[in-house]
This record gives structure tokens, sequence and C-alpha cells, in this order.
């Protein structure tokens, strides 16, 4: 499973970058299979966050009182047709 998720990981990181361009990242940090196992609170490096699908933040800085205030601020266009995609975040 862990070797699966590399490749995922890897798979991601082309596709973010453009078939034909060159990804940018100068300080990439490798993600360990003890990170996969217990991920940061801020960091959601596996679908539902958690590799048994909690898919709960326990983070507290966004709540009930200052949920309203959040905007929109980055997105990405997609094609026309199927689409069904899960943010990934580490470090």
């Amino acid at each position: 499973m862990t070797s699966r998720l590399r490749v995922a990981a890897g798979l991601a990181a082309v596709l973010a970058a453009g078939v034909t361009g060159t990804a940018q990242i100068t300080n990439f940090t490798p993600v360990t299979d003890e990170i996969l196992r217990n991920p940061k609170p801020e960091d959601w490096i596996h679908w539902r966050r958690t590799p048994d699908a909690w898919g709960y933040s326990p983070l507290e800085e966004i709540n009930t009182e200052n949920v309203r205030n959040l905007r929109l601020v980055w997105s990405w266009a997609l094609e026309d047709g199927s689409q069904q995609t899960t943010p990934l975040v580490y470090n």
C-alpha cells in the first residue's frame, strides 16, 4: 500500500507541474512511512486525511464564529467532463 501511495503522490506531482512543464519545487520534503501512518493535524496527505479515512480536521482555527469569513482565494478550472478530486496537503 505504501508503494502505491508513493506512486500516486509522484503522479500527482507530475500532473500538477503539467505534462509539458517542469516542477518548480526546490525545497521538496519527502513523505515517510511514519508521516503517512500519523500525519500532523495540519497535513491532509490521504484521501479523507488519515489512513483510516476519518475525514475530520482537528484544527480549531476555523469555528462556528468565524467560518462565515472564509473566502475563495485559489481555484483551478477543470475541463468539461466527469471530475472527482481530493486535495492533498503536506508541509
